[in-house]
Parts: structure tokens; sequence; C-alpha cells
């Protein structure tokens, strides 16, 4: 048996026999029915784990350990793909190994944005047939009764398989609009974008506000942001600003579903909630500045790969800014953005979560979760975190002879510096299976509301009304400066949701806050 040494050796070979050449002009594609040779094979491969190792962060220095995988994971990494590359002895068509890739890569690679697509683009997990599905299935439930696999692993593997839509359905849809209806709840009044969904009801007796937000997402299909989706998440932006929410007992934010995407608007309302600037740059943020992440990263905001009509212009990409450079926030997103009781939201706020709950929906309830008066509900999130900018198949990364992976050049941790890729948030109030985690919330308001007010900080009492004007952070400033300049109409609505964005309102203190001494005694 090979030691691990021996194993590292192997695995460093394997990646240096990718050559530069390889991954900018890689081998044209084949058929899906076309063989493969063995060395064509092992071609691929070592191109894929010179992607991985060299320009993924979970293969990042160890100093960032809440980004990168755990040495149990890259060594396990290291074994079985060497297992894997010397396994190719035999001709193998294209869609044959696509499935060979894409197996391996879900069962050992713990990132949740990480994807394998054939060359059409479709993601070979949507082409494997229900033998393939019923054989991995087998294969991973076996895996998983070992004890030594490493919590990431562990989550992203119990994920692959896992029926999503068990707690319930968001409030933006009808379904789950109606069932409130149905079990006594009063519509007060309904509000509704593209995206999101603001329903005050009362409920035996309490009045609540609901916000359901079925995605963050602005990009249109070809990679740029979409206008229209801009102006929904203004209008977003203006009902929160009318802060119906303060006049009500409390205020419910629906994650259900969301897998994340465009971080400001959850931003904005993070911000409002806390009375208080929150910045949308990660606790601990890596870009890898390699040639395989810049070269993923070409890809992932879609420049014109194929513009570079010749191999001296497509070498240039390699001459480029080779030396890795990391950038680290070490202060906890908590202690640079506390909460402010002057003119932070002070009464319940509900957050329902599910195992579709992702990116940067879970970066939104990771600023919340340090709120006093938060709690979640509902399932464990996705554990989608690390992956920067979002793959689709027409930013995937080509590799030799036809096959596409996904590789992030970028990393993140949860805001507070917690490790979440393949992990995820855990509830705080967990719901069964096959229950609805809205109406658990509901059935159990008078119960979670006295738990929050036990564990308040001594002291959570307005003393201020003073006019703020708390204006975005830099950072996102910057990020949205740097947005689509060419384009006049999405600059227009850009401006919009900046304007609309820059202050946060001030409370209606007369009927928002609460004073915890009275309610402990």
């Amino acid at each position: 048996m090979a030691t691990q040494k021996e194993i590292d050796i192997a695995f460093q070979q394997i990646v240096s026999s990718a050559s530069d050449l390889d991954m900018v002009l890689p081998k044209p594609p084949k058929a899906a029915d076309e063989k493969l040779s063995p060395k064509e094979q092992q071609k691929m491969l070592a191109v894929f784990a010179r992607y991985i190792s060299e320009g993924h962060p979970g293969f990042a220095p160890k100093a960032f350990e809440n980004i990168t995988f755990s040495d149990a994971v890259k060594n396990k990494f290291k074994t079985e793909f060497v297992k894997l590359y010397l396994s190719c002895k035999d001709e193998c068509n294209l869609a044959d190994m696509g499935k060979k890739l894409f197996l391996f890569a879900k069962k050992h690679l713990p990132d949740n944005h990480f994807n394998v697509y054939n060359s059409q683009g479709t993601p070979i997990g949507m082409t494997l047939n229900k033998q393939d599905h019923a054989a991995f299935k087998k294969e991973l439930t076996t895996y998983l009764q070992q004890q030594n696999i490493d919590s990431s692993q562990r989550g992203i593997l119990e994920h692959f398989y896992s029926k999503r839509r068990q707690v319930g359905k968001n409030l933006f849809y009808d379904e789950e609009f109606e069932l409130l209806q149905q079990n006594g709840a009063k519509i007060l009044s309904d509000k509704q974008g593209k995206t999101w969904r603001m329903t005050k009801i009362n409920h035996h007796g309490q009045n609540l506000m609901i916000i359901g937000m079925k995605r963050f997402d602005a990009i249109a299909a070809n990679g740029q942001l979409n206008k229209d989706l801009i102006k929904d998440y203004t209008a977003l932006a203006k009902e929160f600003s009318k802060q119906e929410h303060t006049l009500c007992d409390a205020l419910i934010l629906d994650l259900r579903g969301n897998l994340g995407g465009w971080p400001y608007i959850g931003d904005y309302i993070a911000r409002t909630l806390y009375g208080n600037t929150v910045s949308t740059e990660p606790q601990r943020h890596l870009k890898m500045d390699t040639l395989a992440a810049k070269l993923s990263y070409a890809f992932m905001v879609q420049e014109d790969y194929n513009s570079y009509t010749n191999k001296k212009a497509r070498l240039r990409l390699m001459h480029e800014r080779q030396n890795t450079q990391y950038h680290q926030t070490d202060t906890p997103w908590a202690e640079a953005h506390p909460f402010n009781p002057k003119l932070g939201y002070q009464k319940p706020i509900l957050v329902l979560t599910d195992q579709s709950t992702g990116s940067n929906a879970e970066q939104t309830i990771g600023r919340l979760r340090e709120h006093p008066f938060v709690r979640t509900l509902g399932e464990h999130s996705y554990g989608v975190v690390q992956y920067h900018p979002a793959a689709t198949p027409s930013t995937s990364i080509p590799l030799p002879y036809g096959l596409k992976i996904a590789v992030p050049p970028e990393g993140f941790s949860g805001p507070n510096g917690e490790k979440l890729e393949g992990i995820g948030y855990q509830p705080d109030y967990p719901t069964p299976k096959g229950q609805d985690a809205l109406l658990a919330g509901l059935e159990n308001f008078a119960k979670i509301t006295q738990e929050i007010l036990q564990h308040l900080p001594p002291e959570q009492v307005v003393t201020s009304q003073a006019k703020r004007e708390a204006k975005i952070d830099e950072t996102t400033n910057r990020n949205l400066q740097g947005i689509a300049p060419d384009n006049p109409e999405l600059r227009a609505a850009f401006n919009e949701l900046v304007e609309t964005t820059a202050v946060i309102p001030q409370l209606k203190t007369s009927a928002t806050h609460i004073k915890s001494k009275d309610h402990q005694s």
C-alpha cells in the first residue's frame, strides 16, 4: 500500500503533466459516443487535477482554514484520484468518461457548487439513467457508513440525494399563500413582485409581516445583469422602506428554496434590521490568481475566449499575474457591524430555511444570526458558500476532448469566519420533514418569542431617535459602480437601487421597541 507521501508525489506528477498549452488550448471536443484512448482519458484527468489543485480555494494554503479543505479531505481526494488515473487502461467513450468524472467529483470534492457538464452544457447528473442513479446511491450509502468522513464531505453527500421542499414552499408561491388562509390566517395586505412577496396577516390576534424571497439572482441567461430584476429589487426596497413591519408583532423572512445569487437586497434588509451598516464583503475572502484560477474566472465572467484567434494571443493569458495573491479580513462580521439598540429592529424575526437555501441566501442567514431577535426555523441549509462567481453551463471550463467543469477561483467562509461549504446552518428550531416551517413558526410563535426575550442582552431600550443616513459601505458601492458601465438603461436601474438603499430609514420607535427587563420580570 502506498504511503501518503508517495500518493502526493504521484498526484503532483499527474498535475505537472498538464501543460499550460493543454489548459489554454484544450483539445477539440469529441462526440458523446466517440472513444477516448487511455492516454486521452489521462490527459483530461490531468487538466482536471490541475484546475482543482491550483485554482480551487479548497486547496489553498492551510492558513485559510475556514475556506480550504481539511487534510483528510485533500489526502482522500488525491489517493482516490491517483487510483482513477491509473484505472484508465481501456478505451472509454466521452459519455461514460463524463459519468466517471461526475461520480468521482460528487463523492470526493466537498464543493456543492462544483459540477461536470457534457459538451452540450448539460449537467452530467441530468443524463444519468435510473440504473446509474441506483448504483451510485448504493455506493454513497455504503460510503456514508464510514466514521472518518470529514463533516463537509458528509454534508455534500447527504445533500446529493436528499429531497427538497420537505418543509413547505416559499411564501412567494400561491400554494403557500393559500395554505396560510386554510390555517386561519387573515390576510391584511399582500404585495408581490417578480421575486418577492410581502404579506401582512393576523394570526390568533398577532399581526405579522411575512416576506418571501424566492431568489436573489439578478443575472440574465447571457450572464449580464438583468435590469428588470434590478428594478424588482428596487420595488422591494421601497416597500420595505415604508416599514409596515415595524407596526407588526414580528417579521418572518422566508428563504426556503432561495439558492442565492446577487447579495445587495439581502444586505439591505440585514442593514435595516440591525440599524447598522452591513458589508457584503465576506469575512474571509480568497482570490486565486494562478493560471488555472485566471482561466476559470475568464470563463465564468464570460470573457470572449473565442476572440483569442491564435496561440500567441491566447498564450498571453499565461504570462499575466502568475503569482497567487490573498486577501483576508480578520475582524468577524458581528464585531465589525454590531447590533444598534437605538435603531435596530427589536421584535422577533423568524427566518425560514430549507435544504435549498444556499449561497448568498446563506450569507444573509449568517448576518442575521447575530441579531439578538433572530431565530431560524425549518431545515438545515444547503451549504453552498465557497463558490464565486456561480457557474452555469455557458460559463463552465472546457477540458480536453469536450467535457466541462465548474471550478471557483474565489472562496468565501461565513460572515463570522464559520466553515460552511458542504455544512450549512442548522436551524434553531428544526421542522420535522413533511411539516410546513411557516405553519410551525406560527403555531409556536408565543414559545419562540418568550425564548428570544429570555436571552436578550441586559438592555434593549431606545434612547434616541437620531436621524441617520447610513450609506452603502465602500465595498458594496465600489461593486455597484463597476457593473455594466456601458449599458445606460442598466446603469439607470442601478442608480435607482443605490438611491433607494443608500439611506436606512429611521425606525418608527413609537410602536417598535421592547424593554426586555419588563418581559423578563
